[in-house]
């Protein structure tokens, strides 16, 4: 009877150990390679289905993994795991969505700005306006969020409301007075972590757009470089061509490209999906070179503004149409 309970007892032991490894959640998440979408299922411009075909990309991200699927993704070089930080343990499933259409939105907001300004630098009929609307916050530390919820608007800062001033302000201040969109104002002290994105109003008078990804479960920002040049493409009716162009990073205020997460696994999936270009934000482009070099078939642009990509697209579109 002895023996029977050691062995009952080892087994009921190494039977917990196994379920405690395949489904209890650890404070770890994984990055690894995803799909790539075309952006004029997303943006459609005038309604023009014939425009040049050019791709975002975008990576499986599972938070919280349990520690047997921690063992497997670690195996794939392809892959990467790494812990969580404080703020991104904190964040509700319903805040990450919502960070996730957030940033979005504005992405998509700034696309349509850079692109109608560039498009207009050869195409002088089009027509737009855009006005800066405010600052929506991203995120706010816990102690904060109750008062500064992720999704908020703020319509100024210290009495600033440009979006220049703003940003100073947050940078500068040891105290800052927010104005919200509903008239409330809330203050803190200096020294709490808050990000933001910039919100705008868009309007064309010559072209009629329609930003069907809104409404798509998939957010984040990192296809503001791409939303651009497939934006600026549609105004000036570039056609298809015989090659799949893809890219990633962020598109900023100031026109610069911004870093984004989730570079490697972006590479290993332009390559399957058989990109034979590859637009890339400089940071990621510096950081990535062992596994850019894996790829030599794949011509990978090191993109430092959009006014650059837009020259590079230009000559790529000139030699191939």
């Amino acid at each position: 009877m002895t023996k029977f309970k050691k062995i009952f007892f080892t087994c009921l032991f190494a039977y917990c150990y196994v379920m405690m490894a395949l489904i209890i959640p650890t404070d770890y998440q994984v990055t690894a390679p995803g799909t790539i979408g075309s952006v004029s299922e997303d943006i459609l411009i005038d309604n023009k289905t014939n425009t040049l075909d050019l791709y975002t990309i975008s990576v499986y991200y599972k938070t919280k993994i349990t520690p047997f699927e921690k063992m497997v993704f670690g195996l794939s070089q392809s892959m990467d795991t790494d812990k969580m930080s404080a703020y991104e343990s904190s964040l509700t499933k319903k805040e990450e969505s919502l960070q996730g259409q957030i940033s979005k939105e504005a992405s998509y907001q700034m696309s349509l700005i850079k692109a109608f300004e560039l498009a207009k630098m050869k195409k002088t009929d089009i027509d737009f306006t855009s006005n800066f609307l405010g600052l929506k916050v991203y995120y706010s530390e816990l102690e904060q969020r109750e008062s500064l919820k992720i999704g908020t608007l703020i319509k100024s800062i210290n009495g600033f409301n440009t979006y220049e001033e703003m940003i100073n302000s947050i940078k500068k201040d040891k105290n800052y007075s927010f104005l919200l969109e509903d008239g409330t104002t809330v203050s803190f002290a200096s020294g709490k972590k808050y990000l933001f994105y910039p919100y705008y109003s868009f309007e064309s008078k010559t072209s009629n757009i329609d930003l069907k990804g809104l409404n798509t479960y998939t957010g984040g920002p990192s296809g503001g470089m791409m939303q651009t040049l497939h934006i600026y493409a549609s105004l000036l009716n570039y056609e298809k061509i015989n090659s799949k162009i893809v890219g990633t990073g962020t598109i900023n205020n100031d026109g610069t490209i911004g870093k984004i997460g989730g570079a490697t696994q972006k590479i290993y999936t332009a390559n399957r999906y058989k990109a034979n270009h590859f637009f890339m934000a400089k940071d990621n482009y510096d950081e990535e070179l062992k596994v850019i070099e894996k790829f030599p078939n794949m011509k990978i642009y090191r993109i430092e503004t959009i006014e650059q990509a837009v020259k590079i697209l230009d000559e790529i579109y000139t030699k191939l149409h």
